[in-house]
């Protein structure tokens, strides 16, 4: 991690955030799951310029550690990231919606 030059400065804007499921629900267990929630996260952070340096994805919950531009409010990230991985992850596993689902029925 190194100083970024800002417009009037230099700085950087690296934050750890903490993602959990609904209800923490151990959705991540299944590794199909867990493989289309990474590529999401990747895939956020590459349309917009942002740097993961870790991505670690538990059976209940994700810690991401990242880097951003000024520009963006942390708001704006957490709402980027939660958006696009929610949007890839129940289209591609619509019964995710389900209750009994999420309980373990895989």
């Amino acid at each position: 991690m190194e100083l970024k030059a800002i417009n009037h400065g230099y700085g950087q804007n690296t934050y750890h955030l903490v993602f959990v499921p609904k209800y923490r629900w151990p959705i991540f267990n299944n590794k199909a799951i867990k493989l289309e929630c990474k590529k999401a996260f990747y895939s956020t952070a590459y349309r917009h310029g942002f740097s993961i340096y870790c991505l670690q994805i538990i059976y209940d919950h994700i810690h991401l550690f990242v880097d951003f531009n000024p520009s963006y409010s942390v708001s704006k990230v957490i709402q980027l990231f939660k958006g696009y991985s929610a949007y890839r992850v129940f289209k591609v596993f619509p019964k995710l919606k389900k209750t009994w689902y999420k309980r373990g029925h895989f």
